[in-house]
């Protein structure tokens, strides 16, 4: 039977049939993937270039998340191994620096040390807000943080004036000692007399070093080693 059908087929009209099977198979697949597309627009599914993963509007809730598990680049989703940063094509993930672990896209991670991280540089959440650091030096255009999220100086990313205090989790900012009008994170400000400033350690616009109110006693004070400049404290040099 089957070498009756492949005889068939090396005739003229078996293969007007075959080329017509194969004709009708690709529209049928075509009008398949554009329908998939369609259907994943609706759901606010959006692929990430050169990578399986895709984002949507679950803002964080795997609930509300239409996209397969594993595959969805939304912060905080349980179905994400990869997030994205926001307003940048850059994304975060698990790699560790190895490529071969890295469900980025090329060029795309701001994972360190990563072979897909073309800009070389890194990011680096401040604990308690949506800030981050890296290594931009504050070049804007190499710089893997969102618009408006960098907190390296002169950075033209950096729209709150929050500055990373070298050596600490600690930031400073412009608040003025206003609690108000400060961007810090509860207990990070080094800035003088803010309230988010648990522990008096403060940091003068201009100054490397930093004071606090430790009397000299390295066991009471909060500053990092080497920029303490309270008298004979050990944490002084």
């Amino acid at each position: 039977m089957w070498s009756y059908f492949e005889k068939a087929s090396e005739t003229s009209t078996g293969q007007r049939i075959r080329s017509f099977y194969e004709q009708g198979n690709r529209q049928v697949m075509d009008v398949h993937n554009e329908a998939k597309h369609l259907a994943q627009r609706k759901r606010g599914l959006s692929n990430i270039p050169g990578t399986e993963k895709t984002t949507c509007n679950c803002g964080g809730s795997d609930k509300e998340c239409p996209c397969a598990a594993g595959k969805c680049a939304c912060s905080g989703c349980s179905k994400s191994g990869v997030e994205t940063v926001p307003g940048t094509d850059k994304t975060v993930c698990n790699c560790g620096g190895s490529s071969d672990k890295c469900p980025c896209g090329e060029g795309h991670c701001a994972c360190k040390s990563c072979p897909k991280n073309a800009t070389g540089t890194e990011k680096t959440t401040i604990p308690g807000t949506d800030n981050t650091v890296c290594s931009c030096g504050g070049e804007s255009g190499s710089c893997p943080c969102g618009e408006g999220k960098c907190a390296c100086k002169s950075c033209a990313k950096n729209k709150a004036g929050i500055e990373r205090v070298e050596g600490t989790d600690r930031t400073k900012c412009n608040c003025g000692g206003s609690t108000e009008d400060c961007p810090c994170a509860p207990g990070t400000c080094a800035c003088k007399n803010c309230a988010k400033n648990h522990d008096g350690m403060f940091e003068e616009k201009g100054e490397s070093k930093t004071k606090c109110g430790c009397g000299a006693n390295a066991e009471k004070c909060p500053c990092p080693p080497g920029k303490c400049s309270c008298g004979s404290c050990p944490k002084a040099s």
